[in-house]
């Protein structure tokens, strides 16, 4: 069994290196799908081991899997941008309209009121920590509870995870082109939303964003592998910290971190491998049966069957969300992915277009979702739009994120924001050059 599954894979990604290889990627095009393509390998070759007693999953189900990375990378592949002669790293138009949008009156307005109002939150949420027993109860009232008032939800929904989505681009931007005080602000506002929840995936989102430009905007030397070093240790040591105290609640700074160590690398190996596993688990529950049949696209693009019901609430009517009963299907039990493991909420990225349209469904949602991140990098190549780099970096943590859940266009506003960044050229007016 083991050795099918290794041999599988080692086919699979045999193929992916073979259409690399046929291809022309520029800098930011090969970082992007390298990074891509690296992480489903490093993933898919590691539950082949069956690490911390999880399950094996089915040679089906690595077919599957191998079948997105193939597509998207071939859908990436057949874009051909018209120039690669932009280089983010010095372009004066990607900085002037970076600078100007930071310096702009209402953005700083704007930038002051809700990095307050998060502030706020912070308070409330650290008011909440110290009459609890543990970050874990806390993190459960977040999410279920909802102990910021019945108004949090919508705010979220409208601004701040928008917010974040913008900030995550701009303020890693800016922290390597142009440092003043509003970028603080901004890292201020994405530590702060980060911790809100406690969501150890939130954290790394950060570090992903710096790596992401620290690979596109610089080139790699002894001071930045040192820089990117550090904050790489730092983010560890927080989720480590956090980790411990979702769990026993250590009062020790420095005891929390390390007692949270081996619980943090047992959890991102049981978290990354175990999105696979329940995939596979998916697959064998026939969770297609389970949702009533195939969705044909109301999962993969929910934000607009969420769109589409709000406007039909608004009229006195309103349907039953697909989305809304897979979320209870995945969230709700708890299944087993190893002798001593239980596992909800994260199913890979692939369950998604697997329940809208089965096998064909895997085949060509992943084709088309390369096809539009390269068109974006090809857009940002033509326009030089600091919206665009926005819009980039944003594709790239969608990218990262597939291998644990779909983290993309399922909400109506992360739908309506990835519209208008694609099309910031037009909106934004930039500067056509090529």
């Amino acid at each position: 069994m083991v050795f099918d599954s290794v041999l599988i894979n080692i086919i699979g990604f045999t193929l992916i290196l073979l259409l690399n290889l046929a291809v022309k990627l520029d800098k930011i095009s090969k970082f992007m799908l390298y990074s891509f393509q690296g992480l489903w390998a490093v993933i898919l070759f590691t539950t082949c081991f069956k690490p911390y007693g999880l399950y094996l999953p089915s040679e089906y189900c690595y077919i599957l899997l191998l079948l997105n990375v193939f597509c998207f990378s071939l859908g990436f592949s057949i874009v051909k941008p018209k120039s690669y002669e932009f280089n983010i790293s010095n372009d004066n138009v990607a900085f002037i309209s970076a600078k100007k949008l930071v310096s702009n009156k209402f953005f700083l307005i704007y930038l002051i009121i809700i990095t307050c109002y998060i502030m706020s939150l912070l308070s409330v949420y650290f008011a909440k920590i110290a009459v609890s027993n543990s970050l874990g109860e806390v993190r459960q009232d977040f999410f279920y509870e909802n102990f910021y008032g019945p108004l949090f939800t919508y705010l979220d929904l409208l601004f701040l995870s928008p917010t974040q989505i913008i900030f995550l681009g701009l303020g890693m931007y800016c922290l390597f082109r142009y440092r003043t005080f509003p970028v603080y602000l901004m890292l201020i506002y994405m530590i702060i939303y980060s911790t809100l929840g406690a969501g150890r995936l939130d954290y790394a989102t950060i570090l992903m964003s710096f790596i992401f430009f620290a690979a596109c905007l610089t080139k790699l030397n002894i001071k930045r592998f040192i820089l990117i070093s550090s904050l790489s240790i730092v983010v560890f040591a927080v989720i480590s910290y956090v980790t411990n105290m979702r769990g026993i609640g250590e009062d020790n700074y420095s005891e929390a971190i390390v007692q949270g160590v081996d619980a943090t690398i047992e959890n991102t190996v049981t978290y990354s491998c175990g999105a696979i596993v329940a995939f596979d688990h998916a697959l064998e529950d026939d969770y297609v049966q389970q949702m009533g049949g195939h969705q044909y696209g109301a999962l993969t693009f929910a934000g607009v069957v969420s769109s589409v019901n709000i406007i039909a609430k608004r009229f006195g009517e309103s349907f039953d969300e697909p989305l809304s009963k897979l979320v209870a299907l995945k969230q709700d039990q708890r299944i087993n992915i190893g002798a001593t493991n239980t596992h909800n909420a994260l199913y890979t990225f692939v369950l998604y277009p697997y329940l809208d349209f089965g096998i064909l469904g895997v085949i060509f949602i992943p084709f088309f979702f390369g096809i539009i991140v390269r068109n974006v990098i090809s857009k940002l190549y033509k326009y030089r739009s600091i919206w665009l780099i926005i819009l980039a970096n944003y594709c790239f943590m969608l990218m990262i994120n597939s291998v644990l859940d779909f983290r993309g266009m399922y909400k109506p506003t992360s739908l309506l924001l990835f519209i208008i960044l694609f099309f910031s050229d037009k909106l934004f007016k930039s500067r056509k050059l090529v």
